[in-house]
């Protein structure tokens, strides 16, 4: 086992990785090297590039992706910023609508990765896999974090 931080992580935490998630080899992906074996994350660059290179970015919007919060208090929370366009991807909402400056779309990969190509900014939960997509996109990214989240303390 490698020494990779996970200062974050309770006894807990380990049973349920160890035993939800069971592996004879583990590979562990991270930005960060610490000495070990870690391969880098997983990014289909090419489809990225090729979006962000090839349309102009004709509206500056912030993306937003919190699949935890319900889409009553992301309103709540985005609608006084009037002067912002938010597009929200939600698993609650069954057809795209907006509301006063807050675009919504139901999930849609597709989509998704279009609008990630063309936002500004994104505001999101701390997972590792849409991070790193803004980060390998240079998007500037707000994010927040998950209560009980040991990967996102």
């Amino acid at each position: 086992m490698c020494d990779v931080p996970t200062e974050a992580q309770s006894f807990i935490d380990r049973c349920i990785t160890r035993y939800f998630a069971p592996t004879t080899f583990a590979l562990g992906v991270h930005w960060y090297h610490f000495g070990q074996a870690i391969i880098p994350p997983f990014v289909p660059r090419d489809f990225y590039q090729d979006i962000a290179t090839n349309q102009p970015h004709q509206n500056v919007f912030s993306l937003v992706y919190l699949p935890f919060e319900s889409p009553f208090h992301i309103q709540q929370t985005l609608q006084p910023l009037s002067e912002h366009k938010f597009y929200c991807y939600h698993s609650k909402v069954q057809q795209a609508h907006i509301n006063n400056n807050v675009h919504w779309f139901p999930l849609s990969k597709c989509g998704f990765h279009k609008a990630l190509a063309d936002c500004s900014n994104v505001i999101a939960n701390g997972g590792f896999e849409l991070a790193t997509e803004c980060l390998s996109l240079g998007k500037a990214l707000l994010i927040k974090p998950l209560e009980g989240q040991f990967e996102q303390f």
